[in-house]
């Protein structure tokens, strides 16, 4: 039987999320409404970075909790990285510059 917000398992995804924030170098930019919101109340570089970390903590774990609803700390743990992962994906993916194909442009500078 899956009991929600359970500490360990909490715990777990917390540390996961955790994880992906430091292999991101410091997460990535999660919604621009939220940097705007943290830039503007925050004037300590330190304080918006540990504002940052909380909310993507924070929304790593209850994402992981929620919807993978682990039974183990290996769960917790992958939980914590993959739906946050995703979400920050998803959430950032309107804000990204379009790829270009370089081989593509320099075919196109040769031939000029």
């Amino acid at each position: 039987m899956w009991r929600p917000f359970q500490p360990e398992m909490m715990g777990y995804a917390a540390l996961g999320a955790f994880a992906l924030w430091i292999r991101l170098k410091y997460g990535p930019a999660m919604l621009q409404g939220i940097e705007k919101f943290v830039d503007e109340i925050a004037d300590d570089f330190r304080l918006r970075v540990f504002i940052k970390l909380a909310i993507f903590v924070t929304l790593g774990t209850a994402l992981s909790d929620l919807l993978v609803e682990p039974h183990t700390s290996k769960q917790a743990l992958a939980g914590g990285m993959a739906w946050t992962a995703l979400f920050a994906n998803m959430a950032t993916a309107g804000t990204r510059k379009p790829k270009t194909d370089k081989a593509a442009s320099n075919v196109k500078a040769a031939q000029e």
